[in-house]
């Protein structure tokens, strides 16, 4: 049985169309969709650490790059992330993850599948994944880029 879980806010700032275009949506699959509302750090933790697959199908060209991708892969959870400039960097540098087309659900479908179905295969060592986005590295960058300034 696949139950989609969505945590955070439920009433995101700025988008009540889009929230209510998704909320008819889940009306019609309301056994299968669970909302969790806002979590805790604590929750959090708990929250990837039940997932078998994060999945991050933006389709906003102005979406950014996605923390809760690189959260995911810190408790061992891979991630299934739309091909997007600032989206698909955690994915494409861990290789924890696929990475899809925008406004594909087939593919999108078939991404999450290949995952469930080999999950190991996409499971990186935490070690990796300090490696590109520790937060030494990522102060570091920023220092970088106001002192080339």
């Amino acid at each position: 049985k696949v139950k989609v879980v969505i945590a955070g806010p439920i009433q995101p700032v700025g988008e009540k169309e889009y929230q209510q275009k998704i909320l008819q949506i889940v009306e019609r699959y309301k056994d299968t969709v669970i909302f969790l509302g806002s979590l805790s750090q604590k929750e959090i933790g708990a929250f990837y650490s039940l997932l078998d697959v994060l999945v991050l199908p933006s389709i906003n060209s102005t979406e950014a790059f996605g923390m809760v991708q690189v959260e995911a892969m810190y408790c061992g959870v891979p991630v299934v992330a739309s091909d997007l400039p600032g989206v698909r960097v955690p994915v494409q540098k861990t290789g924890m993850g696929i990475v899809v087309q925008t406004k594909n659900s087939q593919k999108l479908a078939e991404a999450i599948a290949q995952i469930i179905n080999n999950k190991e295969h996409y499971r990186k060592p935490k070690a990796m994944i300090d490696k590109e986005f520790s937060f030494d590295k990522t102060i570091g960058f920023f220092e970088h880029m106001i002192r080339r300034e």
